[in-house]
């Protein structure tokens, strides 16, 4: 359940017609990434139009086509308005024409304010209807539009999680009876409006808030210094535009502390209120690998090393990592043969496991050593081990007991 448009066209050349979308692009302030067969032009974040190309099987004039894809529900009905505003523009620079379907017919009819009031506002009523559907049956786990190839957050009965934050249900309904739709989307859309205003720029440093920044020091690595620079700027450019617009001086102020640099004055400058507090990765947040569920510390960075996922807080001193590695089975799985002393097994509702102490390793001379725990956990089809390091033994216990109590499937 989306909004959108689709468009089709026929081209001679991939690289000639890239290149026009690269001038495009820089051209209105987006950025563009290419490879053989496809392209991508970011807007902003949460918002990409996707171009792929299929070259036919012989040669004629236009013997390449193009075809591209573009949600826009997540962001707005502003991001529809560009993205189509874009593709006349592509359309122009390439001299050929596209042929585009578009859900809300913006397209054709280029009137805004129908668009956002017949379609965008509409797909925000019925979300909240089927939010409400899964509540009355007694679904606990709510969430709008959040992409669970990532971590999720933890949740409560009654709450409602996305992008944008966590919302009680009982009060966005109540809102919606007495204000009207039109209230709750100017707070849910990032680009709820045509221009690129102070709400835009505040919207894209909530969700960045919400979802993704750690809340560490931009010194810990270059994914903090990242994150924790580009809210401060999109926060920066929203009072800069409208000082009247509530502002989150609280997170503001703390991002400035770990990212090392001077903070704006923010004095008359309303503040920005929330029920719950901004971020989700401040607590404990969950994760999936193949079938299994299993729960750490938001702050964790991720890498991946040769199909292990690898979950580390960075750490100088009293550090932690988890190494998780998912195997594919036939059936029931079994055990692998362990030497190490077992210190704990279990049951979940689904699965299995057994925690073993693999004593202390030193990885050289000139480092300390370390306490390792592996984890051998079984479920229908999937075999799953985990490796938990810590500096120190007793870390080390509270960190293994919060992952096997958080085992699902």
């Amino acid at each position: 359940m989306g909004l959108g448009f689709t468009i089709n066209a026929k081209i001679r050349d991939i690289r000639e017609f890239q290149q026009i979308v690269d001038n495009e692009a820089v051209g209105a302030g987006y950025s563009v990434e290419h490879d053989e067969s496809s392209s991508t032009v970011s807007f902003c974040r949460l918002g990409d139009l996707f171009l792929n190309y299929q070259p036919a099987e012989y040669d004629t004039d236009d013997s390449v086509s193009v075809n591209g894809d573009c949600q826009t529900n997540m962001l707005g009905p502003g991001f529809h308005k560009a993205a189509i505003e874009f593709i006349d523009r592509l359309q122009q620079a390439a001299n050929i024409e596209f042929e585009v379907e578009d859900e809300t017919d913006y397209y054709t009819d280029r009137d805004f304010e129908a668009m956002k009031k017949d379609h965008f506002h509409k797909w925000l009523e019925k979300l909240f209807d089927v939010i409400q559907e899964q509540e009355a049956k007694g679904n606990k786990s709510l969430s709008i539009c959040w992409d669970f190839y990532q971590y999720y957050p933890q949740s409560e009965g009654g709450v409602v999680f996305s992008p944008l934050g966590s919302f009680r249900i009982s009060e966005v309904v109540a809102r919606i009876q007495k204000d009207g739709i039109a209230s709750f989307a100017n707070d849910f859309f990032i680009w709820n409006n045509p221009e690129r205003d102070a709400r835009f720029h505040r919207g894209l440093a909530l969700h960045a808030l919400w979802e993704d920044c750690y809340f560490m020091p931009s010194q810990r690595s270059e994914k903090d210094a990242r994150i924790n620079g580009y809210i401060i700027a999109e926060l920066e450019k929203a009072a800069s535009l409208n000082p009247s617009l509530p502002f989150p001086k609280k997170e503001y102020m703390e991002l400035c502390q770990l990212h090392g640099c001077t903070p704006v004055s923010t004095e008359g400058i309303p503040l920005y209120e929330t029920e719950f507090t901004i971020g989700y990765r401040r607590g404990i947040v969950n994760h999936k690998v193949g079938n299994i569920k299993f729960s750490l510390p938001g702050s964790y960075l991720r890498d991946i090393d040769e199909g292990t996922l690898i979950y580390y807080d960075g750490a100088a001193d009293n550090w932690h990592t988890v190494r998780c590695t998912g195997y594919s089975v036939e059936g029931e799985p079994g055990y692998l043969d362990e030497d190490s002393e077992m210190i704990e097994e279990g049951v979940f509702e689904g699965g299995k496991y057994r925690l073993y102490d693999m004593g202390t390793y030193q990885d050289s001379e000139d480092e300390e050593p370390y306490s390792v725990y592996s984890c051998h956990v079984l479920c229908q089809n999937q075999f799953t081990l985990f490796t938990v390091c810590a500096s120190r033994p007793e870390e080390l216990k509270n960190l293994s007991q919060l992952i096997v109590s958080s085992f699902a499937v």
